[in-house]
């Protein structure tokens, strides 16, 4: 039977399958209670292969890989195993009451398959019941079998209409469910629960060193604004900030909502990138005079052994109070390396003023950290000397 396009294990489509497994084995169990027609042994056995094989195919095979309708295959042996069984019923009323299962492969296609493979599957039910009327007939399929065919078609189809309708609400609610949840509903940026579960999957992947590249940005003197234009023009000041840095960032960059006026910027392409340019070009576009401070650690060599992203944030954190030491609307950043084992640490700090493009790196005087100062282990500070905007 198909899976739908989630990407599952074995474990999952076999957890998925167990419920229905055991609905066929209690019904070819009740096929051994006494009185047993002779040869009803063999298609009971045989009947019970089919019904194996579509279990082991629909755990084994990854369905989803497949071409559409390849799974029809598993659903036709399943109707085949259906009929088996209804021939081991024999002269009993509609052979020993076993057309109900044919409801399994409906229910199944309407929680994991496709409409298109729904569908089909109701086509199979139908000709599984419809067959054996035309093809045998006689006492055991009787013509007056058509109106349980009838029914039977109609009751299958509107079931899996149905569930398949609920399955696709239900879906479409979480989904709306999970952007609420990991949506700023002012900026419309993702937000700090989004942040930490993307972060988490960058350190995952154990990135090369020096392609990823992590800023926390912090509007400077953002409650003076707040004062001057009240929490409304604050948060139509922060709506545009998203959008205006949005849209000077292109792919592999992603900004979210850190808290308050701090949102947070993660790289995954800093390999060969002048973050501090990138940054001046979101100081450019950073509307109503508005300024920033940043900080930002570019992960360096032993950093793939980070694991939890909080000591990558903390460092970030520590960079920013940094730069908010040295005068605002700049940026401390360091490279944040690990030797020999050791826990990754900043190994040196730049900090360098976001609001004149003059202002550069190569300039830069080395000077020794404050004691007020965060402590950052094994790191020299280097401070641009520029002009920087008026205000900051």
């Amino acid at each position: 039977m198909p899976i739908d396009d989630e990407i599952l294990g074995w474990q999952d489509r076999a957890r998925r399958l167990w419920p229905f497994a055991v609905v066929v084995v209690l019904t070819c169990s009740l096929g051994l209670i006494p009185p047993i027609l002779p040869g009803t042994a063999d298609l009971l056995l045989a009947a019970g292969g089919c019904f194996a094989l579509v279990g082991i195919l629909t755990v084994v095979v990854p369905w989803q890989r497949l071409p559409l309708g390849s799974a029809m295959a598993v659903i036709v042996i399943f109707c085949w195993g259906v009929g088996l069984l209804r021939e081991a019923g024999g002269s009993e009323a509609n052979g020993g009451g076993y057309w109900p299962l044919l409801l399994l492969p409906i229910i199944w296609q309407a929680l994991y398959g496709r409409p298109v493979e729904l569908w089909a599957t109701i086509t199979a039910v139908t000709a599984t019941l419809v067959v054996p009327i035309v093809v045998v007939g006689g006492a055991e399929y009787p013509a007056s079998q058509w109106r349980l065919v009838l029914l039977f078609t109609l009751v299958g189809a509107t079931t899996g209409l149905v569930v398949q309708r609920l399955v696709t609400a239900t879906g479409e609610l979480n989904r709306q469910l999970e952007g609420l949840a990991t949506r700023d509903q002012l900026t419309g940026l993702p937000n700090r629960r989004a942040w930490d579960q993307a972060l988490t999957t960058v350190l995952a992947d154990r990135p090369a060193p020096g392609s990823t590249a992590i800023a926390l940005l912090d509007l400077d003197h953002f409650k003076a604004f707040n004062d001057a234009h009240g929490h409304i023009g604050g948060d139509q000041a922060l709506q545009l900030v998203a959008r205006q840095w949005t849209g000077r960032l292109g792919t592999g960059r992603f900004l979210a909502r850190w808290g308050g006026e701090e949102l947070a910027l993660l790289c995954t392409d800093a390999a060969g990138l002048d973050l501090t340019a990138l940054l001046r070009e979101l100081a450019a576009a950073t509307p109503h005079g508005l300024t920033f401070s940043a900080g930002l650690v570019v992960l360096g060599r032993g950093s793939d052994h980070l694991g939890s992203p909080d000591r990558a944030m903390r460092t970030v954190d520590d960079l920013l109070y940094r730069a908010k030491r040295g005068g605002r609307a700049c940026v401390a950043s360091a490279t944040l390396e690990g030797h020999d084992g050791e826990a990754p640490a900043a190994t040196r700090i730049v900090l360098e003023h976001l609001f004149d493009p003059s202002s550069s790196s190569t300039s830069s005087t080395a000077e020794p950290a404050s004691a007020a100062e965060p402590d950052l282990p094994g790191a020299s500070v280097a401070v641009g000397r520029g002009a920087g905007r008026p205000g900051w």
